[in-house]
C-alpha cells in the first residue's frame, strides 16, 4: 500500500523577493527523513511525493493564460522552467537529508485532454519505489489534445495516482489547518455536508492560484477511493505525524 503526500506551493514559495522559502523546504525535508522508516512496507518505499508550484509557476501560467490554451508558445518553457527550478531546489535539500530522490516532470510524461490527465507513465514511479528512491512530482504545464496545453495541478496528479496505484493514505499539506466553511473549521467532509461545501464560491486558502484553490482541492479529493486529509504543513511536526500514521488536526474527506 502506498502513501501520497502533496506539499502545497503556498508553503514552499512566497510572492516577494526570493520566491523559494528555503527554510520551509529544509524543515519539510527533515520531517520526511525522520519518518522515512514509516514509509516502508515489505522492504519497499511506499511514499510518492507531489508538490505544488506556488509563486514559482502560477504567475507565469497566469501571464500566458495557459489554462485557456496555447496562445503563446513561450509560455510553456517559461512556466516549466519556473516549476522545475523549485523542484530541483527541493530535491537538493531532500538529498542533503540523506534521501535518494528522483524528479518526475509531468511535461515529459503526462498527456491531457481538455484540462484533464488522460495518461501518466507510471513506470518511472514504480521503478523508483522498488529501488528505494523517492519520486518527487510537481504541478506543471503539459500538452493537451484539445487546448494545445494546460496546467496540471499537483492536486489533479494526486487524484490520478490515487486511482491507479495501491494507495491507502492521501494527505495534502497546505498553509491552513484544513477547510473552513463560513468561519467554522470542518473536521470532516462527507455526504452530509459536501453539497454545502460545493455551494461555496470561495474557501480560505492561497490567494494566487490558477488551479482552483481550496475548492479545487476538495473536488479532486472527493472522488478518491480512499480517505484523505487536508492539514497545515506549516506547523512543525505535522508532516512527520501524517507519514507516521499519527493523529493530527485537519479536515478528513471521506465519501460515506
Amino acid at each position: 500500500m502506498k502513501t501520497l503526500l502533496k506539499i502545497g506551493g503556498s508553503i514552499l514559495t512566497k510572492a516577494d523577493g526570493a520566491k523559494v522559502v528555503v527554510s520551509s523546504l529544509k524543515r519539510i525535508a527533515k520531517e520526511i527523513s525522520s519518518a522515512w522508516q514509516d514509509c516502508y512496507v515489505g522492504g519497499i518505499n511506499k511514499l510518492v511525493l507531489v508538490h505544488g508550484a506556488g509563486y514559482c509557476g502560477h504567475p507565469e501560467a497566469d501571464k500566458y493564460k495557459l489554462n485557456e490554451g496555447l496562445t503563446d508558445t513561450k509560455g510553456i518553457y517559461d512556466t516549466h522552467r519556473a516549476v522545475s527550478k523549485l523542484n530541483s531546489i527541493f530535491l537538493d535539500i531532500l538529498s542533503d537529508e540523506g534521501l535518494s530522490v528522483v524528479p518526475i516532470h509531468p511535461l515529459n510524461m503526462i498527456a491531457a485532454n481538455d484540462g484533464r490527465i488522460i495518461y501518466l507513465d507510471l513506470n518511472c514511479i514504480d521503478k523508483a519505489l522498488r529501488n528505494d528512491i523517492l519520486p518527487v512530482i510537481h504541478g506543471d504545464v503539459v500538452f493537451d489534445d484539445t487546448r494545445g496545453c494546460c496546467i496540471v495541478s499537483g492536486d489533479q496528479i494526486i487524484n490520478y495516482l490515487a486511482r491507479r496505484l495501491d494507495v491507502d493514505k492521501v494527505g495534502l499539506a497546505t498553509n491552513v489547518d484544513g477547510v473552513y466553511l463560513n468561519g467554522t473549521f470542518l473536521e470532516k467532509i462527507n455526504n452530509e455536508n459536501i453539497q454545502m461545501v460545493f455551494n461555496q464560491k470561495y474557501l480560505p486558502g492561497k490567494t494566487h492560484d490558477v488551479t482552483g484553490g481550496m475548492l479545487g482541492k476538495i473536488k479532486e479529493l472527493w472522488d478518491l477511493p480512499v480517505e484523505s486529509i487536508i492539514f497545515n504543513g506549516q506547523v512543525d511536526g505535522n508532516i512527520r505525524q501524517f507519514l507516521a500514521g499519527e493523529n493530527l488536526k485537519g479536515t478528513v474527506i471521506r465519501r460515506i
